[in-house]
C-alpha cells in the first residue's frame, strides 16, 4: 500500500499547484495581416461535459530495485454557466465521473471508477472513499475572457468532507494537502486556458509564456511554453461543424534556481525535477469561446534522496487528452461502461424475463 500511496502522491502532484505568476514575449511574422482575439465566450444557462484523460508510465528506481508503474485516470467535469456579468462568467464545476487504474510490476492493480463504483469492492473500500467522494460535489469559479480565475472555492469544502470518511487512509493522508482552492483554482481554471495570447493574433504567430509555480510536492517550478497559432480549420464535434483555431505548443518544466523541494509527509524526501518537457494541441471553438480538444505529451524525470527506501529515480511518460462531451454522449459513455451483469438485468426487466 506505501508504493500505491507514494504513486498517487507523485502524480496528484504534478497536476497540482499554487500562486501562479506569468510573463509573456510575443513574436509576429510579416505577411497576413489578419488577426483574431481569441477570447472565452459564456452564455448564461449553458452547461458542457469536460473529460480529461491521462496515461502516466513510469519505471522506478528505488535503491537499485526496479519497478514500473502504470496509471490511467478519467476526470469527467459538469460546467455550468449561470450568470454573465462584464464578459465574465459565473461557472459551476461539477464532478461527475472519477475513475482510477493503478497497475504496478512488481506488485498488483487496482482500478476504481465511480459510474459503476461496486465493480471492485476492495478498490472502492480503498480510492472509493476518496474518488467517490468528490462525485456530485460542485466548486464555484469567476472566469474572465482572457481566461483569468477572479474567484474559486468550493475544493477546501469537499476536501473537509472527504476527510470525514478518509482521515484514516494512507493515501489520503499523502493527498489531502494538495486539494485545496489555492491548487484548483489552477488545476481546474487557469491551467487550462494558460495558452491564451494577450493581444490578437494571425496564423503563424508565436508567443512564449514563463509561469511560476510553488507545486507541492516538488517546491517551486518554472514552466516555459511557446506557443504557435498554426491553422484555421474546421471540426465535426457533436454532430454540427466547428471553426476552430489551431495552437501547437512545446514546453520545458524545471525545478526554479534555489529552490528546495518541501519537507514530505512523515519526514520522506520530496521529489526534485531534473528534466521535463512536453508539446500538445489545442483547438479552439472560434465562434463560440471554448476549448474543444487539448492534447498533450510529456516527459519527466525526478530524483529524490534519502528516506527510508533510499535513493529513488522516476523517469514518467504522460499521454493527456482534455475534450468537450455532448449530453449525449456522457449519456453513451455511462450505458457503454455498464458490467455485462447489469445490462443483462436491465434487459430482462423487472420481472426477469428476456426482452425481445
Amino acid at each position: 500500500m506505501k508504493r500505491v500511496s507514494w504513486f498517487v502522491r507523485m502524480t496528484a502532484a504534478v497536476g497540482l499547484a499554487t500562486a501562479m505568476t506569468h510573463t509573456v514575449a510575443f513574436a509576429t511574422p510579416g505577411g497576413d495581416s489578419s488577426k483574431i482575439d481569441l477570447k472565452l465566450k459564456f452564455q448564461s444557462n449553458q452547461s458542457q461535459f469536460i473529460e480529461t484523460t491521462r496515461k502516466m508510465q513510469q519505471k522506478i528506481d528505488m535503491a537499485g530495485q526496479p519497478m514500473a508503474q502504470d496509471v490511467n485516470t478519467t476526470t469527467v467535469l459538469r460546467e455550468s454557466v449561470g450568470a454573465v456579468n462584464d464578459g465574465i462568467g459565473a461557472i459551476e464545476l461539477t464532478f461527475d465521473r472519477m475513475a482510477m487504474d493503478m497497475a504496478m510490476m512488481p506488485g498488483g492493480s487496482m482500478a476504481f471508477d465511480s459510474d459503476h463504483p461496486d465493480a471492485d469492492p476492495g478498490a472502492a473500500r480503498m480510492l472509493g472513499r476518496i474518488f467517490g467522494g468528490m462525485v456530485d460535489k460542485t466548486m464555484t469559479m469567476k472566469l474572465g475572457p482572457d481566461g483569468k480565475v477572479h474567484e474559486f472555492s468550493g475544493m477546501n469544502e469537499i476536501r473537509d468532507k472527504i476527510a470525514k470518511k478518509a482521515s484514516a487512509s494512507p493515501l489520503w493522508m499523502r493527498m489531502q494537502g494538495q486539494l485545496n482552492d489555492e491548487s484548483a483554482r489552477v488545476e481546474y481554471g487557469e491551467s487550462r486556458f494558460e495558452f491564451l495570447p494577450d493581444q490578437p493574433v494571425a496564423k503563424g504567430d508565436k508567443w512564449t509564456r514563463e509561469i511560476k509555480r510553488d507545486a507541492p510536492p516538488m517546491g517551486k517550478t518554472v514552466s516555459t511554453t511557446t506557443y504557435r497559432f498554426t491553422d484555421i480549420t474546421d471540426l465535426e464535434h457533436a454532430g454540427s461543424t466547428r471553426r476552430v483555431a489551431v495552437i501547437e505548443y512545446q514546453g520545458t518544466m524545471k525545478s526554479a534556481a534555489g529552490a528546495d523541494p518541501a519537507p514530505g509527509a512523515a519526514g520522506m524526501p520530496q521529489p526534485k525535477i531534473e528534466s521535463s518537457e512536453f508539446s500538445g494541441t489545442v483547438k479552439f471553438d472560434i465562434e463560440r469561446g471554448c476549448v474543444l480538444v487539448d492534447e498533450r505529451t510529456g516527459t519527466m524525470k525526478l530524483t529524490m534522496d534519502g528516506g527510508p527506501m533510499g535513493k529513488m529515480t522516476i523517469d514518467a511518460k504522460l499521454n493527456q487528452r482534455s475534450a468537450v462531451l455532448s449530453r449525449d454522449e456522457r449519456a453513451a459513455q455511462k450505458e457503454a461502461s455498464k458490467p455485462k451483469k447489469e445490462k443483462e438485468e436491465e434487459k430482462a426487466g423487472p420481472d426477469g424475463a428476456k426482452g425481445d
